[in-house]
């Protein structure tokens, strides 16, 4: 692994840099982490459409995990396909599943706890300070972030809801590892040519053509369009597009003007994710390349 050394406010961070492309699921067998007696509940952490989220602790384990809770009476083959598809995936850039059960009524999915929170709130944290990053320090963040989705892509899957509060940061001895979460819209395209114009996420994050056309069939691209509005995030601490309502977001993405990221190779980067039309995005494998070049040129 290559480390970085970054200087925070109030500690001393290494940026770790995961090579790894993929490699096969370990699905869990033990059952006390299919037991709810098992896990003691520490605090709520987090909620959306779909469930409440809870650290937990497993006293069998002795391991700090989260809980997603979500009541039988929804939807549940979107609930199911979230497990299924977590439980496929196995990378160190995207959150790991532990288990999935149903009990009194809910459905619960079991997964490892990232200790650092979120990326939104650490990056609120550094617009409020007026500290942005190191450009060193953004390759290696993204670079991170741009393995996850590359190898969610790779096992067909398209995370449809990518922002920095589904981003989940893991302090280990020092070293800040980028985690991909909550899969709540994710789609596993079983088929080459599958496509679906289903309109999920989150606005500032989506892809225009998901506002501006109504017949838009998509897979990996509006992922890509939103790594492209999380790298410009990262960059500059600010949201690309920053509309109040969604008429507002509409007429930005319309018109297209803002401000280009100061560093060069790095507005390079963001037009290569942030192209109007979705056929002319590179894919996230090349984004992985073009980004793991630039990191080598900056070392």
């Amino acid at each position: 692994q290559n480390l970085v050394q970054v200087c925070e406010p109030q500690r001393r961070l290494k940026i770790a840099v995961n090579n790894s492309i993929q490699s096969a699921p370990i699905l869990n067998t033990n059952e006390v982490y299919f037991q709810k007696e098992n896990y003691e509940e520490v605090k709520v952490i987090g909620s959306g459409q779909f469930g409440v989220c809870t650290l937990v602790y497993n006293h069998v384990t002795n391991e700090s995990l989260v809980m997603k809770k979500i009541k039988c009476n929804q939807d549940m083959k979107k609930v199911k396909d979230e497990a299924k598809i977590l439980m496929s995936l196995n990378h160190p850039n995207v959150v790991r599943y532990v288990a999935s059960f149903i009990e009194d009524g809910f459905y619960y999915i079991v997964m490892e706890y990232a200790n650092g929170g979120t990326l939104e709130e650490y990056l609120c944290q550094r617009r409020k300070a007026n500290n942005k990053f190191k450009k060193i320090t953004i390759l290696k963040v993204f670079h991170q972030i741009i393995l996850g989705l590359n190898y969610c892509h790779q096992q067909k899957v398209a995370h449809r809801d990518l922002k920095p509060e589904n981003i989940l940061l893991h302090f280990d001895n020092g070293r800040v590892i980028a985690k991909l979460a909550d899969f709540g819209y994710a789609r596993l395209f079983e088929h080459s040519m599958s496509l679906t114009q289903t309109k999920v996420g989150t606005p500032l994050f989506m892809a225009p053509e998901l506002f501006l056309d109504e017949t838009c069939r998509y897979k990996f691209e509006c992922d890509i369009w939103s790594a492209g509005i999380l790298f410009y995030y990262i960059c500059t601490l600010y949201v690309l597009f920053n509309g109040k309502t969604i008429a507002d977001l509409i007429k930005m993405l319309q018109i297209g003007k803002y401000e280009e990221i100061q560093d060069k190779q790095l507005q390079n980067i963001f037009l290569l994710m942030c192209r109007r039309t979705p056929t002319h995005r590179r894919s996230a494998s090349e984004i992985v390349n073009v980004v793991v070049k630039e990191m080598q040129s900056n070392e």
